[in-house]
């Protein structure tokens, strides 16, 4: 080993300025996963690919600590050059060994809000070897990416000029192809000969379409016909791996005949009977309605006030409530809140020259209506409050939260109680979907972007890691119920369901990289909606929303309800 490292001392690398490292990579546990991180004896072994998303792959935050690794050859041609170790992980990084040298630990945690971060560190080349490298990652902590992955781990000289690529293209911007599937073209720059493995895969992880492309050096454009190997409706995921003088990647989906979808998910015997129950219970409830002015958020063209009223189990439920000041009956949105959000970032409200009168609604556990019911987001959190009993699950009392707040606005003489729309996204678009089709006559207008939770039976096939969460909510009431009538509850809170009561023109909005709320379970709900509506693909948005559907969704509802 020293006189190799005296051969790289003496003729250090040349390379282009192409990344060495693979995108697809090995995942381990290991019992002694610090101290020696490539000797250590490995208790579990996976593969890993960069490009997707930790979700998609069955890791999040709970997953642990797991060591990622990958091996990479360095040329050696005599011409000098350290190298540059680029890591972008999406993680908490405790460790980085190369060669198992320990080159960096303890780096601050990225999350899908500081995607830009990036650790570099110089690789001096006598830390290399001739033939076989290995580089080793200790993470755990592993960061919600709403489904695109940004993760980035290169290796490249100090100065880089990269001059290969691949991507995919496809003949519709908003990948959605109403009929036969896609020929894509592939191109593809190298430079030297390698290859270009593609696969295609269903939003069930089902690999239905895999090719290995013999590539040549400089620029080409492969096709990729797809129309006899993806038959059926739903939303497919197209990996590209390229291998040249270096590595290079793409992801991409496409959409094909999503109105033509249909849930797993069916509605249960006695649903309807179980929420006219619980809305008349809601309604022996005295509301309570109280609205207090806060001096502190009436700024710009608008009044605000806190809201309050009683709901199910006598629970005070509050809200911030923002009311134009100008004369007349106003047409009136509804917010409804994401999982765990409590609406702390108020100024798109305070600040807006709408002529619309808004509720964004805290509902219980969230925000300042989480002081009495606080089962938190973890475990069991709000999804897994009495998951095994359908009268006392949360989201059965928090939909009645969300009816009541239109009881609210419809009590209110500043509001013209014809014209309210309901809004929201993820948890949001599930609640939203909820409270139109529990209050069908007064919701004239309904925006939801990938809802939850919705199709639930199709959504823990899609979203694998959904059926551990559920395992541990089942676990944490001393496995109380099974599986099967955990999910038999889900079907008496799961939003598909309401959407066939459903009466509002209605607007829904998709991101086509979301494995969070995938766009199938979405559209499982969409089109079971019988009225008039439509509905937008944003191709290259996940979860996260980069795309802004909250400011679409808003257009559509006060154009519906002018």
């Amino acid at each position: 080993m020293r006189y190799l490292f005296a051969i790289l001392f003496f003729f250090p690398v040349k390379i282009s300025g192409q990344n060495l490292l693979p995108l697809i990579w090995q995942v381990s546990s290991s019992d002694t996963i610090v101290s020696a991180p490539d000797t250590g004896r490995v208790l579990q072994s996976r593969w890993m690919n960069l490009l997707l998303s930790w979700e998609r792959q069955g890791y999040f935050a709970r997953t642990g600590t797991r060591r990622l690794w990958t091996e990479f050859e360095v040329p050696i041609t005599g011409s000098k050059g350290n190298l540059q170790l680029q890591v972008g992980l999406e993680c908490r990084i405790k460790a980085v060994y190369v060669n198992g040298v320990l080159i960096g630990q303890n780096l601050p945690y990225v999350r899908h809000t500081k995607r830009d971060t990036l650790h570099r560190f110089e690789l001096p080349v006598s830390l290399l070897r001739a033939g076989k490298n290995r580089l080793s990652v200790v993470a755990d902590n592993f960061a919600y990416t709403g489904g695109k992955s940004n993760n980035r781990c290169l290796l490249l000289p100090a100065v880089s000029n990269t001059q290969e690529s691949v991507t995919f293209g496809f003949d519709n911007a908003d990948r959605l192809y109403l009929k036969n599937a896609p020929v894509i073209k592939l191109t593809c720059r190298t430079e030297a000969m390698g290859k270009a493995d593609v696969y295609v895969v269903n939003d069930f992880h089902d690999t239905l379409y895999q090719k290995t492309f013999s590539l040549k050096k400089g620029q080409q454009e492969l096709s990729i016909d797809l129309r006899h190997s993806i038959t059926h409706p739903g939303f497919y995921e197209c990996i590209v791996v390229q291998k040249g003088r270096g590595y290079k990647g793409d992801v991409k989906w496409f959409a094909k005949q999503p109105e033509n979808i249909t849930g797993t998910t069916q509605t249960p015997d006695g649903f309807a009977e179980f929420w006219q129950e619980s809305l008349q219970e809601l309604n022996s409830i005295p509301p309570g309605f109280t609205i207090i002015k806060s001096d502190s958020l009436s700024r710009g063209n608008r009044d605000a006030f806190i809201i309050s009223y009683q709901s199910a189990g006598n629970i005070t439920i509050r809200g911030y409530y923002f009311v134009p000041r100008t004369s007349g009956k106003h047409v009136a949105v509804l917010h409804l809140p994401g999982y765990g959000y409590g609406y702390r970032n108020l100024e798109k409200f305070i600040n807006s020259r709408e002529n619309v009168a808004e509720l964004a609604l805290c509902v219980r556990g969230h925000g300042i209506s989480a002081d009495v019911f606080h089962p938190g987001f973890g475990v069991p959190g709000i999804w897994g409050y009495q998951l095994c009993n359908q009268q006392t699950i949360a989201y059965r009392s928090i939909y009645l939260d969300c009816a009541r707040a239109i009881q609210f606005l419809c009590s209110r003489p500043e509001i013209d109680s014809t014209r309210l729309g309901v809004m929201g996204a993820s948890q949001g678009g599930g609640l939203a979907l909820a409270t139109a089709g529990l209050m069908p006559d007064h919701v004239k207008a309904l925006a939801y972007f990938d809802p939850f939770p919705c199709d639930v039976r199709d959504l823990i096939q899609t979203r694998k890691l959904c059926v551990e969460e559920l395992e541990s909510y089942r676990h944490y009431y001393n496995d109380a119920c099974s599986f099967e009538q955990v999910l038999a509850v889900q079907d008496f809170i799961d939003a598909k369901n309401f959407a066939p009561l459903i009466k509002a023109k209605t607007f829904y909005a998709t991101g086509l990289l979301d494995d969070d709320c995938p766009p199938r379970v979405g559209f499982a709900a969409y089109n079971e909606i019988r009225g008039e509506k439509r509905f937008v693909i944003n191709a290259d948005d996940s979860h996260v929303g980069e795309s802004d559907p909250y400011t679409a969704m808003f257009l559509f509802l006060k154009g519906a309800l002018e």
